[in-house]
């Protein structure tokens, strides 16, 4: 590597910023977990930790940056203006501060609200015991019901997909609610649940 390179202003400016950047989110990710952790909010004994400070928050992010979409598109924007490999390319948490501080701001107006992640923790749940009940990911549950949709052919389907897939489907053309399976294992399994409770108490 040509030592010009490193003595480069752009190349020094953008490795600092990322230095920087780094050493700000970690120290942002400790206080978050040692001060504002949700299992300090949520007494649920039925989770552990992991779940209330990792799992649940990583759907917490995907909604929130659902339903931050329009500072994200701002910022992308503004990212889009510069000129790939140029100083303000390497530059933007400068050039385009004020939009990526409205993103982080409404991300993390969510992350405060706790009602939020309450809202999002339902959701996992829901995806928790639906994996728990018919031992099939959420993104595999949403190809079988898009290859029901669409009248595909399921050839590669075997075991647990082929036998999701052919509940899904006589269950969608009784009813035409595609969710109406999965509606159905959550019920049963939590009223078996409740049962099992019942009997040890």
């Amino acid at each position: 590597m040509s030592f010009s390179i490193l003595r480069n202003p752009y190349v020094l400016a953008g490795a600092g910023s990322i230095v920087l950047l780094g050493a700000t989110i970690h120290q942002y990710s400790n206080n978050v977990a040692e001060n504002t952790g949700f299992h300090f909010k949520d007494p649920d004994p039925s989770l552990r930790i992991i779940e209330k400070d990792v799992l649940i928050p990583k759907y917490m992010t995907n909604e929130a940056k659902i339903r931050c979409d329009d500072y994200a598109a701002k910022f992308r924007a503004c990212v889009d203006k510069t000129e790939p490999f140029t100083k303000d390319r390497v530059m933007t948490f400068k050039t385009c501060k004020k939009e990526n501080d409205d993103l982080l701001e409404c991300m993390d107006g969510y992350f405060k609200d706790f009602n939020f992640y309450l809202e999002i923790k339902e959701v996992y749940l829901k995806e928790k015991t639906l994996y728990k009940a018919c031992n099939v990911m959420t993104k595999d549950r949403n190809i079988v019901k898009d290859r029901i949709r669409n009248s595909a052919p399921v050839d590669d389907f075997t075991g647990d997909f082929l036998s999701y897939y052919n509940s899904v489907k006589s269950m969608y053309e009784k009813t035409g609610n595609m969710d109406a399976y999965d509606d159905h294992l959550i019920k049963s399994y939590n009223d078996l649940k409740a049962q099992i409770t019942a009997e040890s108490a």
